[in-house]
């Protein structure tokens, strides 16, 4: 099947249907349910701020581009008013052969997990592993999952009771900063040598004038301001130069201006500059999605690039964090497993894993192959580099 207009419809999934699935997929008509969006946030089992209304509505809005994007909302009930979970996907053809489904993550979207309510995560699984049956997509690649979530700890064993073949991948590791420690504790695991060091360029940098450190209060009315001041020194960096920064693309900051407003009305925006004599240094933007933060976007002036002013700001913004009254409980990097930088300041880590499951036998049999000519040539490359050495 390789037409995904089919399934926006409402689908019994099961003989005995825990749920009825509704497929929605315009943003428009996916609003209709923001009632019940909204109470499942509020008791969600686990957190995930881009697949909150305020920051999924514009990425469908704005950054979808010609991608068939169909969000499963899973509904205990016939009258629509309780939603047990949310799980956006979309469709991708590869020739006439072969349709896939792909969890939907766009660039600035740093988690895939599932909004799921608390107490009925087993439930949706079944729910959604039922309708996988029912439909037989050749394969499903659901992508940058929480290795410890409740998505995928519940889903493994539905899969396994319906005889749905997967394959996980191996899992990999970005930096967490875990909060219940308390601020001495995150000091004294930074080496002295550093903290000296980072004292030290702080000293520097202030030499140079009136170096301040600015947070934007909630509230504050000079929001578009910051947004102006954010894109104007991302685009300024490496970014701008390679054309990925968000004021390269029109739709790129329409979706970050509107997803910043609309959590900052809501008290889930968080801002920090530092600057030195009124001219922005660096600057941050985190989302919170309580008991969790979101390091969403970072920016810094590569002139001053000797005294380090992003990673001065990153320690501010930790500092912070631990003063935050929100109910945070900790901060997700959102940064690439590699970065030597965030993984030293951050003890904490999330493991994130790949699942991809092929309810048809021939599908499996091609990842397979697929897989295990990857490892061989994994193989090989080590061999060669081996002799090379």
């Amino acid at each position: 099947m390789t037409d995904l207009s089919a399934l926006a419809a409402d689908l019994p999934v099961s003989t005995e249907p825990v749920h009825r699935i509704v497929v929605v997929a315009e943003p428009n008509e996916l609003a209709h349910h923001l009632q019940a969006w909204e109470q499942l946030v509020e008791q969600a089992a686990e957190p995930n701020a881009f697949y909150e209304p305020w920051a999924l509505l514009p990425a469908l809005r704005h950054l979808r581009g010609g991608q068939a994007v169909r969000v499963l909302l899973f509904f205990r009930d016939s009258e629509r008013t309780v939603l047990d979970g949310i799980l956006p996907l979309f469709g991708r053809s590869y020739g006439r052969l072969l349709a896939c489904l792909h969890t939907y993550r766009h660039r600035y979207c740093f988690s895939a997990e599932p909004l799921l309510r608390r107490g009925r995560e087993s439930e949706v699984a079944h729910s959604f592993v039922a309708w996988l049956r029912q439909f037989r997509y050749p394969l499903l690649s659901l992508r940058g999952l929480d290795a410890e979530g409740a998505w995928l700890r519940e889903l493994r064993p539905a899969l396994q009771r319906c005889g749905l073949r997967f394959l996980p991948a191996a899992p990999v590791q970005r930096a967490l900063l875990p909060l219940e420690g308390g601020l001495e504790a995150f000091l004294e695991r930074t080496p002295a040598k550093k903290r000296k060091e980072y004292r030290r360029l702080r000293e520097r940098l202030a030499g140079l004038g009136d170096l301040q450190v600015d947070v934007l209060r909630p509230g504050a009315r000079d929001l578009q301001s910051w947004l102006d001041a954010f894109v104007a020194l991302e685009l300024k960096g490496w970014k701008g130069r390679e054309g990925t920064a968000l004021g390269s693309r029109p739709e790129c900051r329409r979706f970050f201006e509107e997803t910043a407003r609309s959590a900052h009305e809501r008290g889930l925006l968080v801002m920090m500059r530092m600057s030195l004599d009124g001219k922005p240094l660096a600057m941050l933007c985190d989302l919170l999605a309580p008991p969790g933060r979101y390091a969403f976007k970072t920016a810094y002036d590569e002139d001053y690039s000797r005294f380090a002013p992003g990673v001065l700001l990153e320690i501010e913004n930790a500092t912070l964090s631990f003063q935050d009254p929100r109910g945070v409980e900790w901060l997700d990097s959102c940064a690439a497993p590699d970065n030597a930088l965030l993984n030293r300041l951050y003890p904490g880590r999330r493991s994130l894993s790949d699942l991809t499951i092929c309810p048809q036998g021939l599908a499996w049999a091609g990842l397979m192959a697929s897989s295990g000519l990857k490892r061989l040539r994994q193989r090989w490359r080590l061999e060669e580099a081996g002799r090379t050495a």
